[in-house]
């Protein structure tokens, strides 16, 4: 059953890796095919946060099985990151990156690993499902907008609260939450003859970016030598810089993007008092400029529950007796967790294929979600 499952998933993903669901556009066209899918198999099924913030999208939560308290939310986000200015195997990232294919036993597409191999899985173990006397309920969110803040982790716990739906489910039981910023600054323009008369935007915020480093430094320095995290402490990044119209102008504007990665319990305002401290001394250098900083969003980590019953089902489910472990990537997970539901992150593929050119999910690792579709089954069967 295992290695059917494993290969009608292989067919489904290869439809999903088709639509391109980067987070910028409509994943309408993947949702709505996903709903006819599970029209097919009698499942049902309801739309959540739809046209959220006017863009063209939706999340979805579906059923198989008695509407009963317990049971197991198997979650996924539909939308991608980027493929633009990545080289792939077989042509640019556009050309190639929405198209599955396979070499050696690995699939290749956008979000083969992260995550549509997934939901992939979820989706090929329906037919087998709905055959089954469930006890316990089986539960899919599948959402969007994940890859740029879990934007809709939160709406999707609060939908699962007014249904009072209660479910639980290598093993991660803790992640890092991430916390992003924007800091733009404005200075003032003028002929790059004479830099003096100008405030330089561009100088500003590479000052603030190097701050951003040193923190991030600082912190690494002071961090235990080892520890549940693969990075144990919490980490500072600067990812974008914005600046400046022409090499002969000086740039009276500058956005700088940033983000921290957390620790669970961590002081954040604390961790970041140098940045702020530097921006009251560059205000004073510069009285003519000004800097602001707002917050873009929040991802709630997840906080490792000590002796938690539902670790050991979850290790069963996984096939794995090594003990649970935390990353330092954020997920929905968090949110799902901080609302009160038991929560666990566990499925095929891996990180360190997500996010690049020639992301892949193995067949290996597709059996191997197969068979904890198959354990499942079995455990929702005699709850």
């Amino acid at each position: 059953m295992s290695s059917a499952t494993a290969a009608a998933a292989e067919t489904i993903l290869a439809t999903l890796v088709g639509f391109d669901t980067v987070s910028d556009r409509s994943n309408l066209e993947l949702i709505t095919w996903i709903e006819r899918y599970l029209d097919e198999h009698r499942v049902w099924h309801q739309r959540v946060q739809e046209n959220h913030g006017g863009m063209n999208k939706t999340s979805l939560i579906a059923r198989i099985g008695p509407e009963v308290e317990g049971g197991i939310v198997l979650s996924g986000h539909t939308d991608v990151v980027p493929v633009e200015g990545q080289q792939w195997t077989g042509g640019q990232g556009a050309e190639t990156a929405f198209k599955l294919t396979e070499r050696d036993g690995n699939l290749y597409g956008r979000g083969a690993s992260d995550m549509k191999g997934f939901i992939a899985l979820a989706l090929a173990h329906v037919p087998s499902l709905t055959q089954q006397a469930l006890m316990r309920p089986v539960w899919f969110a599948f959402s969007h907008d994940e890859e740029i803040g879990c934007k809709c982790a939160e709406p999707m716990a609060k939908e699962f609260m007014a249904r009072d739906i209660k479910p639980m489910m290598q093993v991660v039981d803790e992640h890092k939450g991430i916390d992003s910023f924007e800091t733009s600054i404005t200075g003032k323009a003028g002929h790059s003859s004479k830099p003096e008369d100008g405030t330089n935007a561009l100088y500003i915020a590479s000052e603030l970016a190097l701050v951003l480093r040193d923190i991030n430094e600082s912190a690494r320095a002071n961090a235990p030598t080892q520890g549940r995290f693969p990075t144990p402490h919490s980490t500072v990044h600067a990812g974008v810089l914005h600046s400046g119209t022409a090499r002969n102008i000086i740039p009276d504007h500058a956005r700088l993007l940033w983000e921290v990665r957390p620790m669970p319990g961590a002081d954040l305002p604390a961790l970041l008092a140098p940045f702020y401290e530097a921006i009251r001394s560059l205000r004073v250098r510069y009285p003519q400029c000004r800097i602001e900083t707002r917050q873009l969003g929040h991802v709630y980590g997840l906080k490792r529950e000590e002796h938690a019953p539902y670790l050991a089902l979850a290790a069963y489910l996984a096939g794995s007796n090594a003990p649970s472990t935390a990353v330092n990537y954020g997920t929905e997970g968090g949110a799902m967790g901080e609302y009160g539901f038991p929560t666990v992150i566990c499925g095929p593929g891996s990180i360190d294929q997500a996010h690049q050119p020639d992301e892949y999910i193995s067949r290996e690792q597709l059996q191997k979600g197969a068979a904890m579709m198959a354990r499942l089954s079995e455990v929702l069967m005699r709850s």
